[in-house]
């Protein structure tokens, strides 16, 4: 008979650099914490010449705190992963493109990213979505021009498309930006009273990602994190409509007289009263800034609500569906449905990847005081009897994702123009042809070597503050270094590492 353990999750929305404050929060309100999820707004500074590399206007620009995980100085307390969002060191993540460790203890998803902890599936995209740069290439190269500060952190669509490959089902999705329309499956009326600034986007439907909303109706995860708009919000996405036999990230026939050749009509054509959507967010919102502290709790009412057993949980709530309480649990707002679940305790997250007909949506605040900024959750998972070599305490590559990886690196392009990707209907066949040769592959040259665990293999490329004291000048502006995990992970996966060519050799004078 099997068992199964809980999962503890904490879910942090906008970092701004506050990594110590964050820690320090989970360590004095007693979160039990397995893994610290951030939803993006890193800040990760290694030094005060990556601050040249921000999209932060300079009287708002902070050392923070990242440097001293960098450094060594100190150690990140719990296991944690985090994406990208709209203020980063752009190039300090540029190294990391594939993955990897920004400092000890806390990954870096990647541009795109999935990895497994605990019997869980976890990805990530970083950035947010701006349509005019979605169908370019990842052209950014060091020293950034001003437009290229920004761009280096907008959604391209070649990230969403190799996360639409996925096949397995996901358990958890992480984003920096909302999914286009999700306001419409949560407390709208509660969430124009805290924000009144976004009615007009809500009016014209431009309040979030167009192609986040169309991956989350492809791909289904469990639950989607996101951050960017400073509030506390939640929502429920039902899946039980019908599905569109259109992949919204494929070629369709409409789109074929467009100016742009690689642009793909994205026509997810789901049930409009449950599944309702919104144009694209044209305008990008820099909240960087946000000053409004309105801490109303959301309390959702939602007669459709589909209860998971991972639902969340409120501090004075009844237990949820599976029997599981926390008692440390905080910043939960909502009650789950009084109605009988019908997933039984014992049912697992991996059980239910392809039985549930729901995501449930988490957006959080950024880290400042009487902020709803952190958000526990208990996932059940079983026991690791059926992988004994697996450790609990560590991240392992997925190996879907490693053959995804494969597969698509040749179209991953660094100049303006993206190279064209295979949606058409016979290249998508072909496509799934070649990932399922490459699960193959990495089952006998990765899986069967005991090679999926993540190495703990991280390593200084630029210098920490305490050797910059003559470096930070006017004139001087920071390298693009060949990260040595990008370098070592390549070489693992045989693939070519398509940074390299990002590589300057300028050095500061």
């Amino acid at each position: 008979m099997s068992g199964h353990n809980n999962v503890n999750i904490v879910v942090e929305g906008c970092c701004h650099g506050e990594f110590s404050r964050i820690y320090d929060e989970i360590e004095n309100r007693k979160m039990p914490c397995d893994l610290l999820i951030v939803c993006g707004d890193l800040q990760t500074f290694r030094n005060e010449l990556d601050m040249k590399c921000t999209s932060i206007p300079p009287k708002y620009q902070q050392l923070g705190t990242f440097h001293e995980y960098y450094s060594g100085t100190r150690i990140a307390p719990f296991l944690t992963v985090v994406i990208g969002g709209n203020h980063e060191s752009s190039n300090y993540l540029q190294e990391l493109d594939y993955g990897g460790w920004l400092a000890p203890n806390i990954f870096y998803l990647g541009a795109a990213g999935v990895i497994n902890f605990r019997h869980l599936r976890i990805a990530g995209i970083s950035g947010i979505y701006k349509a005019h740069d979605y169908h370019k290439g990842h052209f950014e190269k060091m020293p950034y021009d001003n437009r290229m500060l920004k761009s280096a952190y907008h959604v391209r669509h070649f990230d969403m498309f190799r996360l639409a490959q996925i096949k397995g089902g996901i358990d958890i999705m992480i984003s920096h930006d909302w999914p286009a329309g999700i306001e419409q499956h949560g407390n709208l009326e509660h969430l124009l009273k805290v924000k009144k600034h976004f009615k007009e986007d809500v009016r014209k439907g431009e309040l979030g990602s167009k192609p986040g909303w169309d991956l989350l109706m492809e791909m289904k995860p469990k639950y989607w994190f996101s951050g960017h708009l400073h509030v506390r919000f939640d929502a429920t996405i039902s899946h039980e409509c019908p599905a569109s036999t259109t992949n919204a990230f494929h070629y369709t026939k409409e789109n074929n007289n467009k100016i742009n050749e690689n642009e793909i009509v994205l026509d997810i054509n789901s049930c409009e009263e449950k599944c309702k959507t919104s144009k694209v967010n044209s305008n990008e919102i820099d909240l960087d800034i946000d000053s409004d502290n309105n801490d109303t709790p959301v309390i959702i009412s939602n007669s459709n609500e589909i209860d998971l057993t991972l639902a969340f949980d409120s501090e004075d709530s009844k237990p949820v569906a599976s029997g599981l309480t926390n008692k440390n649990e905080i910043d939960l707002d909502i009650s789950d449905s009084d109605e009988e679940s019908n997933v039984t305790p014992t049912q697992s997250i991996v059980e239910l990847r392809n039985k549930s007909t729901g995501t449930r949506f988490l957006a959080l605040d950024k880290c400042l005081p009487r902020r709803k900024f952190l958000e526990a959750i208990s996932i059940p998972v079983p026991l690791d009897s059926s992988e004994p070599s697996r450790k609990s305490d560590k991240l392992y590559y997925d190996p879907e994702w490693l053959a995804i990886t494969r597969v698509l690196n040749n179209y991953y392009s660094d100049q303006y123009r993206p190279t064209p990707l295979p949606t058409r209907p016979l290249e998508q066949v072909a496509l799934d042809t070649d990932i399922q040769k490459e699960k193959k592959w990495v089952e006998q040259n990765i899986v069967a070597k005991n090679l999926l665990e993540i190495p703990d293999n991280f390593v200084h490329t630029a210098p920490i503050v305490e050797d910059m004291t003559d470096r930070v000048k006017p004139d001087n502006y920071p390298l693009q270094y060949d990260n040595p995990q990008t370098v070592e992970f390549c070489k693992l996966i045989k693939i070519q590492n398509k940074q390299k060519s990002k590589i300057k050799c300028n050095a500061n004078k």
